[in-house]
């Protein structure tokens, strides 16, 4: 593979997120980050990324598909993870947006709480 940076940082580090500022990436992706993530914290989060994100990003996340719930507080192993409701959170502030989501199976993601779906979101234009 060519043309490939992998970078780890740390989300709600405001340093860290402006480093990236002028930075575009065809695809960004998580993997179980973003349920660690505040309520307070995520429409900002999400919107950095989405700005970053030329083309796609990809989530592999719990997701909460219930539409009268923005996120919710769960307990997995004593440590506190916000399921969001993605798709419902994505369409309020970026109308373009077109999300697919897939359940990951249980035998994949069950050691991580359940209820996890990866989320391809692409911009419609």
């Amino acid at each position: 593979m060519k043309n490939i940076e992998l970078i780890q940082l740390d989300l709600l580090s405001e340093e860290s997120l402006n480093k990236l500022k002028y930075h575009n990436f065809d695809i960004v992706f998580s993997w179980a980050t973003i349920i660690y993530v505040h309520p307070r914290k995520f429409k900002k989060l999400i919107k950095i990324l989405n700005q970053l994100s030329l083309k796609q990003l990809i989530f592999i996340e719990r997701n909460f598909t219930k539409k009268s719930f923005f996120s919710y507080l769960d307990f997995f192993r004593n440590a506190p993870n916000w399921i969001h409701n993605y798709v419902f959170e994505l369409k309020l502030f970026e109308k373009d947006l077109i999300v697919r989501q897939e359940k990951v199976p249980n035998e994949i993601w069950l050691p991580g709480g359940g209820s996890a779906f990866l989320l391809d979101i692409r911009k419609s234009h």
